[in-house]
């Protein structure tokens, strides 16, 4: 029965019919619920809907036809293994116009699929990206998760959802500044309620009354939500947090036992405590992110809107210009040179099913970066398909190819690479010792011609000729495993009665697979017939550099997947023992079922003409990519067939234990490989133009950058004598790097030289240090400062 209110059909008609405007993308995913009167999450079956419990959600059309029928709205669930982001633009009554202009230059610049708000004034806008937890200022709201979106369809910007990149992860952290801090939690102060403002808020009539009276449902998640905001709320009518949560548990929210419990009164006060602290810095430093969209708005608005974009592979442009900085001899707005390029996450959507569910629920119990279980477990996978199991990517030439890949894992020693190597590994390691115990019961009584060979699923250290026997008995290949890179590098190198180049042509071979003969003097010709493993690896950054200093340009390194992981969460909270033993099950049934599966599979038509036009795609990027980064294209001229084995790989992975796989990859895989491989290439650029690349003048640059704005105080000029003082790098350079370094500082705006003064040996003697570089990066100083301090802390030194 139509139980839509008298009146509404037409308006609700309209409503139905802007719906089917909502990106695809997003009305394909069946995380959808109503959106009743109040705004409350509801199933299509009138229970109250869950942004933590996907059995609440439904799809698409089901909710729509629903909400149709009742008048109600619809909204979307963000869920952290979704790869969406909505930023949510709140516009009231009074919103002045100056806000409301830094309102619009968000939406200018992410330029996505971007709506109204229920209301009307408001606005979302969709992006492509992960944040983690949800930001809120200044009428701006970021979420990524755990959050219902009641979406209209009402357009704003029909576009595409845009990949949030650079710009989402700036503007996030530009929310956070100083207030993205824990609050230290100390209880402090009178241990009895603040009987006035228990008072005041039972008799108040607006939220902080009715929560005060127990009323919260349909406006609030979860109880715990309600009681948090009631605690927000009491704490500035309080002397005292202590005394605050004893005024709390005057309230019908604070009667229950849960509000007995000591770590659940830290946990919610300490997080009331925050957000206070929160809102206070955030009125006190004034500008959230969206002042610096305005400010780049308005710049542009003056200049005309004239805008230089640098753009390689996804690279933004460093800094806008403005032509009214404001400071004496600036005429820019100062670039960031202190920026450090961070990819984008792999992302579980990009993934089969069983691999997005063991990386999610993965790095939610450690707070790993996802990449590194994401990218360990593809590895994994391609290690347990059987390398008799081959895809023909064009029958014309006979190109064929192996789920056979190597990546490395590249981050800070606290990244956690080793441990996500692990978590994905682990398995195929017990059915390896499986593999062992069954052959040594086999080899106990047996006589020597009937003793079976040993079948290994991985190495982690090993040499040519050792391995040599290994894959003789083993041609399906195996996983070589090993946590530090620079030991593989060791063992590629080592020299063996001076064969160490012939060691490397061995190595660099193995990952192309297919028969090799190989002769030494000492044991005479070998013949392998599948010469190939996978391999994984871990290294930092640093270390990464150094090995490649000393390593010839033979192309080993661009032969690897690489994941740049970023530092941990270090409040994570999840638990993924069930999904780290069902991950291990799906790589058992894989290898057993690949035992019998060997032979040849092809795409589809439509899968075909799909991955040929991104072949083709690839190879003008590794033409264009060429000039300026020579590393970096010959790296891509190995995307097509590595796109070919992630292809085979997300085939075999992504049908349902019990099946047999089919002979035919769809066009839906091929398309989920490219989306893997697209997000290798932005780690690729990462690594080649920043890793293994940074020009000695630019990391000079950086260095005085860093130094300046590291002054306990703002300082207007520096000369040569500063920098020698306050730059350690700076002061063991040659004068003509240095010159180099300040060069590159005067032209991205940070330095400009005085011109009225005598100059010595070919330098000014000062230069103007513009002001808005300590606005600017004042979280960049703040981080050099303390690290700075930890140093001599370290050293022993404490003086100032």
């Amino acid at each position: 029965m139509n139980t839509m209110p008298e009146g509404a059909e037409g308006p609700q008609v309209a409503a139905q019919n802007a719906w089917l405007n909502l990106p695809l993308e997003m009305r394909e995913r069946k995380q959808w619920a109503l959106a009743a009167h109040d705004k409350s999450p509801m199933t299509v079956d009138g229970r109250r809907a869950s942004s933590i419990d996907p059995s609440t959600w439904s799809d698409f059309e089901t909710v729509c036809q629903t909400a149709a029928a009742r008048g109600y709205g619809i909204g979307y669930m963000l869920y952290a293994a979704d790869p969406f982001t909505c930023i949510d633009i709140d516009v009231k009554d009074d919103t002045p116009p100056e806000q409301m202009q830094r309102f619009l230059s968000i939406v200018d610049t992410f330029d996505s699929y971007t709506e109204h708000s229920r209301s009307g004034r408001g606005f979302h806008v969709w992006l492509r990206g992960k944040i983690g937890d949800g930001k809120r200022r200044d009428g701006v709201e970021v979420y990524s998760q755990t959050r219902f979106m009641i979406c209209t369809g009402n357009v704003l910007r029909a576009r595409p959802i845009a990949e949030g990149g650079e710009a989402l992860t700036n503007m996030v952290s530009q929310m956070s500044g100083e207030a993205g801090r824990r609050a230290k939690i100390e209880l402090w102060g009178d241990d009895t309620p603040d009987w006035s403002a228990a008072d005041l808020a039972a008799n108040d009539s607006g939220e902080l009354g009715r929560l005060f009276k127990g009323d919260w449902q349909g406006r609030y998640e979860s109880q715990s939500e309600a009681d948090l905001a009631l605690c927000k709320l009491l704490l500035p009518l309080t002397d005292s947090p202590l005394e605050c949560w004893r005024t709390f548990q005057l309230s019908e929210l604070g009667k229950r036992d849960k509000a007995k419990r000591p770590h659940y009164v830290r946990s919610t006060m300490g997080t009331a405590m925050q957000h206070c602290a929160n809102d206070a810095c955030h009125r006190e430093r004034g500008a959230s992110f969206a002042d610096a969209i305005l400010t780049n708005h308005d710049q542009r608005a003056t200049e005309g809107d004239k805008t230089t974009v640098a753009s390689v592979e996804g690279h933004p442009d460093e800094a806008e210009r403005s032509s009214n900085a404001g400071e004496a001899g600036f005429s820019a707005k100062p670039r960031n040179v202190l920026r450090r390029i961070d990819p984008p996450r792999y992302s579980f959507e990009d993934v089969p099913p069983c691999i997005g569910e063991f990386a999610f629920c993965y790095s939610q119990a450690t707070g790993l970066d996802q990449s590194g279980a994401i990218v360990s477990a593809v590895v994994a996978a391609a290690s347990v398909i059987s390398d008799d199991v081959k895809l023909t990517v064009r029958q014309q030439s006979e190109w064929q190819v192996s789920a056979r890949l190597w990546a490395f894992l590249c981050g800070s020693p606290a990244a956690g690479k080793s441990p996500s190597i692990r978590a994905a590994t682990d398995p195929i390691k017990r059915m390896h010792e499986a593999e062992v115990r069954n052959w040594q019961n086999a080899i106990k009584d047996a006589p020597p011609e009937d003793q079976p060979t040993l079948r290994a699923l991985y190495t982690s250290d090993t040499t040519i000729a050792a391995l040599s026997d290994a894959l003789m008995n083993n041609p399906r290949g195996m996983l070589m495993l090993t946590e530090e890179f620079s030991s593989l590098i060791g063992a590629i190198d080592s020299a063996d009665r001076g064969e160490a180049a012939k060691n490397r042509g061995d190595w660099l071979r193995l990952r192309d697979g297919g028969g090799r003969q190989i002769l030494r003097v000492t044991r005479g010709p070998v013949y392998v017939s599948n010469w190939g493993v996978s391999i994984l690896a871990a290294c930092t950054p640093s270390g990464l550099a150094k090995q490649m200093k000393h390593m010839p340009e033979d192309g080993l390194i661009q032969r690897f997947i690489p994941c740049v992981m970023a530092n941990p969460d270090l409040d994570a909270n999840g638990d993924a023992r069930a999904a780290m033993a069902a991950w291990g099950q799906k790589l058992d049934w894989v290898f057993r079922q690949t035992e019998y599966f060997a032979g040849h599979l092809a795409f589809t038509s439509d899968a075909q003409a799909m991955f040929n036009a991104e072949e083709r795609a690839i190879k003008e990027l590794v033409i264009s990519s060429d000039d300026f980064s020579p590393g970096y294209a010959a790296h891509l001229g190995k995307h097509p067939g590595m796109l070919a084995e992630v292809a085979l790989v997300f085939h075999l992975f992504s049908t349902q234990d019990g099946q047999v796989p089919t002979n035919a990859i769809s066009e839906a895989t091929v398309a989920c490989a490219i989306r893997f491989m697209r997000t290798v290439r932005r780690h690729a650029y990462t690594l080649y133009s920043s890793i293994l690349s940074a020009a000695p003048s630019f990391e000079l640059a950086q260095a005085i950058a860093r130094s300046i704005v590291a002054s306990e105080q703002p300082i207007t000029t520096v000369g040569r004598d500063w920098m020698t003082q306050h730059c350690q790098g700076f002061k063991k350079a040659e004068d003509k790097l240095r010159r180099e370094a300040v060069q590159i500082l005067e032209d991205a705006d940070w330095l400009s030289p005085e011109t009225s003064g005598r100059r010595y040996s070919g330098w000014p003697k000062q230069f103007f240090v513009n002001q808005q570089v300590f606005q600017i990066f004042a979280r960049e100083g703040e981080l050099w400062r303390a690290r700075r301090a930890a140093v001599r802390d370290a050293i022993g030194d404490t003086e100032q």
